[in-house]
């Protein structure tokens, strides 16, 4: 096993507690594939969230995850230590355009193939960048295969190392809140035998093809022939899970990766009917997801809301400048769409916590009452703020849905009729799938 960063340690409670707080529910499925973490791993997972995606598997993992990342990140001084602290390692790419970039890569390598031998989990997206869509970028890069090659080689000693493949799923992609669905697959693993028997001019391709039909497996994985059915594969994969209320939104999801996987969008009439209803979503301005809105609305949650409501307001009207500020700061600094959401979790995580240690020092001085007390009422009054807002923004959310579809309209009829229709049929492939 690595060897341990403290910061890391301290940095991972408080980021893991941010990103449970502003999403609905984390779910995670595969730890039984981890067993025996004393092997050198590489972690090898899809990219479509940015920084969402390394913060959410830092917290998944109880090993600590050493992280190749580009080096455009690290700038020079605190930011630059805190990565460093954090077990991140900075790798030079072309548009990076600085001086040595082979030799620096080369450095950054030799470092990972000794923390590997050393028992470290190194982590990688192979992707190379982020989309934002629910699809692997092929091919992959060759990183992660030659970290392995270059680990065998120079650890003539070592036996085992294996990869780790993870799939990353989230409902909503650009908004705070939703859902998260982490799916941790079953390992490749590779002995010094393979390596040494392997022909090795075509064995980094063949050990990139398995890592990316891995990855694909843990994970919705849209086929480029299905590039421009895109919105009508994810409109599909909503009302597959709204349909199945048997089972939770982790469940659902990964039950409708598999049917993906098993061919299950293959029917043109699918196709061709999810785009006609896609029509008349967007004409009566509403999403499929909405219809999960009710989930969340339960006539106990709603009563505690009422009755939490003072708690609520406070929270929210104590924390109002942590959020005004952080909110300035993700629309006039962040450019990139997939950066808003982690910016802005981040953002309100470590500076609710400085915020709130700031208060709980000037109300101990203030109010005799002590410290614990305060800050603890504090942290309670924030968190009560975040879900509480989250609450109501889905109670209005889901007034303004049924508006639209509980209407007489010609439009909302046939809305209803047409999902009827396509729920059905998709009950009817996804059985024919599974015989």
């Amino acid at each position: 096993m690595g060897k341990r960063k403290i910061l890391y340690e301290v940095l991972r409670p408080i980021i893991s507690s941010g990103l449970r707080l502003f999403h609905d529910e984390l779910y995670v499925f595969g730890y039984e594939n981890l067993k025996g973490s004393h092997i050198p791993t590489i972690v090898v997972a899809n990219h479509q969230n940015a920084l969402l995606d390394p913060i959410l598997c830092s917290t998944v993992f109880y090993e600590q995850l050493h992280w190749l990342t580009r080096s455009d990140v690290f700038k020079p001084g605190i930011i630059s230590w805190i990565l460093k602290h954090i077990n991140m390692q900075p790798v030079y790419r072309e548009r990076d355009n600085v001086d040595g970039m082979r030799e620096r890569n080369e450095i950054i390598f030799e470092e990972c193939y000794k923390r590997l031998h050393q028992g470290a989990w190194i982590s990688l997206f192979p992707e190379g960048t982020h989309r934002g869509k629910k699809a692997l970028i092929r091919p992959l890069k060759k990183g992660a295969s030659r970290l392995i090659v270059g680990t065998f080689e120079n650890n003539p000693e070592l036996n085992h190392i294996r990869i780790v493949p993870v799939g990353l799923e989230y409902e909503r992609l650009q908004d705070p809140a939703g859902n998260i669905l982490v799916r941790i697959g079953e390992p490749i693993v590779l002995t010094k035998q393979d390596y040494n028997t392997a022909n090795k001019a075509i064995w980094n391709n063949e050990l990139t093809n398995e890592i990316t039909e891995h990855i694909s497996s843990c994970m919705l994985d849209v086929p480029v022939e299905l590039d421009e059915h895109y919105d009508e594969v994810l409109l599909i994969q909503e009302l597959f899970v709204n349909m199945r209320i048997e089972l939770s939104w982790g469940e659902a999801n990964v039950e409708f990766q598999k049917w993906m996987r098993n061919g299950g969008m293959n029917s043109p009439q699918l196709l061709e009917q999810a785009a006609s209803f896609k029509l008349k979503e967007s004409e009566l301005q509403i999403e499929e997801r909405q219809w999960r809105c009710e989930r969340k609305l339960s006539w106990s949650r709603l009563i505690t809301q009422f009755v939490l409501f003072p708690c609520v307001a406070l929270g929210i009207i104590a924390f109002l400048p942590i959020s005004t500020l952080t909110e300035k700061f993700v629309t006039n600094k962040v450019k990139d769409p997939l950066f808003k959401n982690s910016i802005r979790i981040a953002f309100k995580t470590f500076l609710g916590s400085l915020y709130t240690l700031i208060l709980a020092t000037v109300f101990s001085f203030i109010i005799p009452i002590n410290f614990l007390i305060i800050l603890f009422t504090l942290l309670g009054l924030g968190v009560l703020g975040v879900r509480g807002k989250m609450f109501w923004k889905t109670w209005m959310e889901y007034i303004n849905f049924k508006s639209k579809i509980s209407g007489n309209s010609d439009l909302a009829l046939a809305y209803l009729k047409e999902r009827n229709s396509l729920i059905q049929l998709i009950k009817t492939l996804h059985n024919e799938t599974n015989k």
